[in-house]
């Protein structure tokens, strides 16, 4: 039995199994980098996130060497304001607008 945290990060996602006593099992990060297209302008394609999620989580149940099954509960924390426009099916519309956007 596993517990899973997901941090989803201004440059990286990070995820850590835990065991039922709170101790870690495997750790996972999967870093990206922000797109800065013009002055005052940050940005990210918001598949990244889901991307980069998968490969944390990744990395993580290999270094836990457990399968995915056996994970009972997730929690998740993401950085602050991070817009994604989505359609009506929760398509992305465009790009992220991170954060750090002006």
């Amino acid at each position: 039995m596993a517990y899973l945290g997901l941090d989803i990060g201004t440059t990286a996602v990070k995820a850590v199994l835990f065991d039922g006593s709170g101790h870690p099992l495997g750790t996972g990060l999967a870093e990206y980098t922000l797109e800065t297209p013009a002055p005052d302008i940050v940005e990210l394609s918001a598949e990244q996130y889901w991307i980069s999620v998968k490969e944390a989580l990744s990395q993580a149940l290999k270094k836990a060497e457990i399968p995915p099954a056996s994970i009972r509960s997730l929690a998740i924390t993401g950085q602050v304001e991070t817009l994604v426009f989505v359609d009506k099916s929760g398509k992305p519309l465009r790009k992220a607008i991170v954060w750090l956007d002006n």
